[in-house]
C-alpha cells in the first residue's frame, strides 16, 4: 500500500449521495443505494477502482463522518478509515480530513493501518442506481454483539455513529473474498461491499440480520426484496441468499497504540499488576515473573510469533501466571506459521507439567455462582462473571498454552487455560493446551464460542466445563498422554452444572460439534485410571453431535447422578433431548473394547435413567443416531492418530441448525477423512 501520511494528499474517488446541500439532509432519490440508516442520514457507497485501490465507504450525514476500508486489488491489506468532513463543494464533491484523532493512528488493528491526509472525494466517485429501493427498518429486537457496541475498548472501530448504534466492520477474506460491511444496529440490517481477491467487479449486498450466534457469529438474508436484486447498478450484482458472517471475520481495535514493552538485551521480565496496554513483540523474549494480572481497562497486544516463557521458580510471589481480569483484555493472534507460545522457562527435555501456573480469562458473561459472580480457582482477588453474554476478553488466535496447570490445593487449581465466565465477544480458534497438571481448557460458565481447539496430555480432564457453561466450541480434538495423567482419575469431557446446586441457572449446556476425544488404555504409564470418554454430573445439560469417542480405558460415557438423569431422560426412560450425543462414534472403550457406557451407584433404580439406557437411548435415536464403528483413529501411541477413516463419513445432521455460527459437515469428529490437517504448523506434541 501507498504511503498516505501526507495530511494534503489528495485521492480521486466515486460518491453515491445526490447532494441538496452541504448538511445532505435529504434521502437521496437517486444516488447511494438506501442502506437502512434513512432516518440516520447515512448512506452505504459502493466504490470504484481508484489508483489501483478499492474504496467501500459508509457516510454519515449526522455527524459528517465517512468510514469504511480501503482495499489494494493486489490483494495486500485493507485499511480501515474516518475522516471527518470538511466541505461540500457545487459538484458533490467532498473534502474529508482523514489524519485526526478519529482517524486511524488510533486503531492499528494488527494491520499496519495508517492515516491518509486529507483527501477530496469527487461525485464521480461513486456508484449510482437509477432506481434506489428504500429498506424498512426493522422493530430493532435484533441486538448486536457487546463487541460492536463497546467500542473502541471491544470489538470494531467505532465509526461516529455511536448514537445510531451503527459501526463499520473492517473484514478479513472470507472463501476467496473480501466484505466491508456496515451494520445498524438498530434496523439489524447490514450493508456493504463484497470483492473478489482476483480484481473481480465488486458486489453490493443489503442483509437483514437473522440470529446472533456463538462467538460473535451473524447469520444474515442477503436474498430478499431489499438485497441487491433490486439494485442491479449495471455491475452483474445478485443477492447472495443466506449467509453466516462468523465472529472472526470483524476485525477488532483498542484505540490507540499500545507502547512496545522495554526490552533491555533482548529479555523483558513482566511482573505483578500491568495498569498500561503494552505490546509485546516477536523481537523480545518475554519472561512472566511471579502472578502477572491485566487490570480492568488494559489491554495486552501480542505480536505473532512472540514466545511468553514463565519462570519456574520466580522471584515474585509464585506461580507464574498470566491472569487477564474481568473488563482487561488480550489480544494474542498468531498464525499458523508464526503461533503465540505460553510456556516455560526451561529448556526443552526440562519441561514439565505444573512448572508454571498457566494463562486465565476472566470475563463478565453469566455464570452460576450465587449472586451471579465467581472467584477464580487458585486466585482470590479475580472475580469473574456478571451480565453481559456478548463480553470480550479478547482474541487468543493460534496460541499454545503448554508445561502449565499447577494444583494448589484440594479443589483449588489452575489449569493450563482457564476460561472463566468469558463472553462470545471474545474470539478464541486455533488454541492448543499441553502437558498440564490438573485440565487442559477448563471452562467456569460463560458463552464464549471457539473453533479449532487442541487439548492433549493434561493430567486430569482434557475438556472440562462447569457452574453455568453455555459455550460452544466446533472442531476440537482431546486426548489423553500415559506419561501424565493423574492417578486418581482422567477423563476426555467432564461436564458439571455446578456442584454446590445441581440446579443452579443457567444450567451448563455447552454445544460441541466435530470433536475427537482419544483415551491412552493402550499406550502404559498411568493409563490404567479410571477414564471416562464423557463424565456428565451434577445437573448438566449439553448436545454433544458428529463426534468420537474411542479408546478410554475405563468407558466412554456415565451418567453419575439422578439429578443430571433427571435432565437427559424422562420416567419410562425416554429422551428429553436435554443432554445429547447425535451422529457420533462410541469405540473401542473400556478394556474389552466394548464398555461404551458404564452405570455408577449414583444413578440408582429412582433415577430416570442409569448411564446404559441413556446410551442405548442415543443408538435408537433416529435420525442421527450413536454408531458404533470403526473410525480409524487411534491412541496407542502417542501423538495419537486422530485422522480417521471412510467410516467418520456421515450426514446424518447437520451441525448449522444447532448453532448458526457452526459449519455445516458430512463427516463425525474434528478431521475430515482424507482432509486437511488444520493442527499443522501452530500445535506442538512435545513431553518436556
Amino acid at each position: 500500500m501507498r504511503d498516505r501520511s501526507r495530511a494534503s494528499a489528495r485521492i480521486a474517488i466515486a460518491i453515491a449521495i445526490a447532494v441538496a446541500s452541504a448538511a445532505l439532509a435529504a434521502a437521496p432519490t437517486v444516488g447511494a443505494r438506501e442502506s437502512g440508516f434513512q432516518s440516520k442520514g447515512a448512506y452505504d457507497l459502493v466504490s470504484k477502482d481508484i489508483n489501483g485501490e478499492r474504496w467501500a465507504m459508509t457516510y454519515d450525514t449526522d455527524s459528517r463522518v465517512i468510514t469504511g476500508n480501503v482495499f489494494p486489488v493486489d490483494g495486500g491489506p485493507p485499511q480501515f478509515v474516518v475522516c471527518d468532513v470538511l466541505s461540500i463543494g457545487g459538484q458533490g464533491e467532498v473534502t474529508a480530513a482523514c489524519s485526526g484523532a478519529d482517524a486511524c493512528t488510533a486503531c492499528p488493528c494488527g494491520n499496519g493501518f495508517s492515516p491518509i491526509g486529507e483527501v477530496t472525494l469527487p461525485s464521480s466517485f461513486f456508484e449510482t442506481c437509477d432506481a434506489a429501493a428504500q429498506v424498512d427498518e426493522a422493530d430493532g429486537s435484533v441486538g448486536a454483539p457487546t463487541s460492536f457496541l463497546s467500542a473502541p475498548a471491544g470489538g470494531a472501530r467505532e465509526s461516529g455513529f455511536q448514537s445510531k448504534g451503527a459501526y463499520d466492520l473492517v473484514s478479513k477474506d472470507i472463501n476467496g473474498e473480501r466484505w466491508a460491511m456496515t451494520y445498524d444496529t438498530d434496523s439489524g440490517v447490514i450493508t456493504g461491499n463484497v470483492f473478489p481477491v482476483d480484481g473481480g467487479a465488486p458486489q453490493f449486498v443489503v442483509c437483514n440480520v437473522v440470529s446472533i450466534g456463538g462467538g460473535g457469529a451473524i447469520t444474515a438474508d442477503c436474498s430478499g426484496a431489499d438485497a441487491c436484486t433490486a439494485c442491479p447498478c449495471s455491475q452483474g450484482w445478485t443477492g447472495l441468499g443466506q449467509v453466516t458472517l462468523p465472529g472472526s471475520f470483524f476485525e477488532s481495535c483498542s484505540g490507540g497504540t499500545p507502547p512496545v514493552i522495554d526490552c533491555p538485551g533482548g529479555n523483558a521480565i513482566v511482573s505483578g499488576v500491568i495498569t498500561s496496554s503494552q505490546t509485546w513483540p516477536s523481537s523480545c523474549n518475554v519472561f512472566l515473573d511471579g502472578t502477572v494480572f491485566v487490570d480492568a481497562g488494559v489491554e495486552i497486544f501480542v505480536q505473532p510469533g512472540t514466545t511468553v516463557r514463565a519462570r519456574k521458580n520466580p522471584s515474585n510471589p509464585p506461580p507464574s501466571a498470566l491472569i487477564v481480569r474481568r473488563g482487561a483484555r488480550i489480544n494474542a493472534s498468531g498464525s499458523a506459521g508464526a503461533p503465540i507460545v505460553f510456556t516455560s522457562d526451561q529448556p526443552p527435555g526440562s519441561r514439565a507439567a505444573g512448572d508454571w501456573g498457566g494463562l486465565v480469562l476472566n470475563g463478565s458473561a453469566p455464570v452460576n455462582c450465587p449472586g451471579g459472580e465467581c472467584l477464580s480457582e487458585g486466585l482470590s482477588d479475580s472475580p469473574f462473571g456478571g451480565n453481559d453474554p456478548n463480553d470480550s476478553s479478547g482474541v487468543l488466535r493460534y496460541v499454545r498454552v503448554e508445561f502449565a496447570g499447577r494444583v494448589l490445593s484440594t479443589d483449588n487449581e489452575l489449569n493450563v487455560l482457564s476460561l472463566n465466565g468469558v463472553g462470545r465477544g471474545t474470539q478464541i480458534d486455533h488454541v492448543q493446551a499441553l502437558i498440564g497438571l490438573d485440565d487442559g481448557i477448563e471452562w467456569f460458565g460463560g458463552t464464549v464460542g471457539a473453533k479449532y481447539l487442541v487439548a492433549t496430555g493434561a493430567a486430569d480432564d482434557q475438556f472440562d466445563l462447569q457452574i453455568g457453561t453455555t459455550a460452544s466450541v466446533q472442531f476440537g480434538y482431546a486426548s489423553q498422554y500415559g506419561g501424565n495423567l493423574d492417578s486418581t482419575g482422567s477423563h476426555g469431557i467432564e461436564l458439571d452444572n455446578n456442584e454446590n446446586g445441581f440446579d443452579f441457572e443457567p444450567r451448563s449446556n455447552p454445544h460441541f460439534c466435530n470433536v475427537t476425544v482419544i483415551g491412552c488404555k493402550d499406550q502404559g504409564g498411568n493409563c490404567s485410571v479410571d477414564s471416562t470418554g464423557a463424565l456428565l454430573r451434577r445437573g448438566t445439560a449439553g448436545q454433544f453431535w458428529k463426534s468420537i469417542v474411542t479408546n478410554m480405558g475405563s468407558r466412554g460415557m456415565q451418567l453419575r447422578d439422578a439429578a443430571t438423569a433427571a435432565v437427559a431422560c424422562n420416567p419410562g426412560p425416554s429422551l428429553t433431548g436435554n443432554l445429547m450425543f447425535r451422529d457420533s462414534i462410541f469405540w473401542n472403550n473400556g478394556a474389552s473394547g466394548s464398555t461404551n457406557c458404564g452405570n455408577h451407584s449414583t444413578t440408582g433404580p429412582d433415577a430416570n435413567c442409569n448411564s446404559c439406557q441413556l446410551y442405548d437411548l442415543w443408538k435408537a435415536n433416529s435420525p442421527a443416531p450413536v454408531f458404533e464403528s470403526d473410525p480409524g483413529v487411534s491412541g496407542s501411541s502417542w501423538p495419537p492418530n486422530p485422522f480417521p477413516n471412510g467410516n467418520a463419513n456421515s450426514s446424518a445432521i447437520d451441525c448449522s441448525t444447532l448453532d448458526p455460527a457452526f459449519q455445516s459437515t458430512g463427516y463425525v469428529g474434528a478431521f475430515a477423512p482424507g482432509g486437511a490437517d488444520w493442527m499443522q504448523g501452530w500445535t506442538s506434541f512435545a513431553v518436556n
